[in-house]
């Protein structure tokens, strides 16, 4: 048992931008089924101590286009936490571009950390010479 238990889940590997530069390597469409969220999850709180604590992420691609798996974890993830006397602390890796009304309710969660992938602005991302993420209805880079 454990004080404290990291768990990051990939909820997709699809991503809404294309970028010739990223670490994540090639994008495909394949979403993490509910079962094995539920299954992971669960398997994280049994190995916590009472008053441990459950440091939950979510990665990707882009866990947003995923986000109603994200907050429906996240609600299962509070549930079981208070049913065993843990804390809870969640973050998502998100690129910022996804906005749709679900999307904001998992950004603004308040147990909810965010990191932002900028890197840099447009300008100098196409001074790589490496290709440039497809656009989307939201430029990252509107958003700086």
């Amino acid at each position: 048992m454990y004080q404290r238990f990291g768990l990051t889940l990939v909820v997709t590997h699809d991503c809404n931008l294309a970028c010739g530069y990223c670490y994540a390597g090639r994008k495909f469409n394949r979403k993490m089924a509910d079962e094995i969220a539920d299954a992971a999850l669960r398997r994280a709180v049994a190995s916590l101590n009472s008053g441990g604590t459950l440091e939950l992420g979510f990665f990707g691609g882009e866990p947003l286009l995923e986000a109603a798996l994200v907050e429906r974890v996240l609600g299962l993830a509070e549930e079981l936490a208070h049913r065993s006397g843990l804390d809870l602390s969640a973050c998502l890796t998100t690129n910022g571009t996804v906005r749709d009304a679900t999307a904001w309710r998992v950004m603004r969660h308040p147990r909810m950390n965010l990191a932002l992938s900028f890197d840099g602005s447009l300008k100098s991302t196409t001074a790589t010479g490496l290709s440039v993420c497809r656009t989307t209805k939201i430029s990252a880079f509107a958003l700086a």
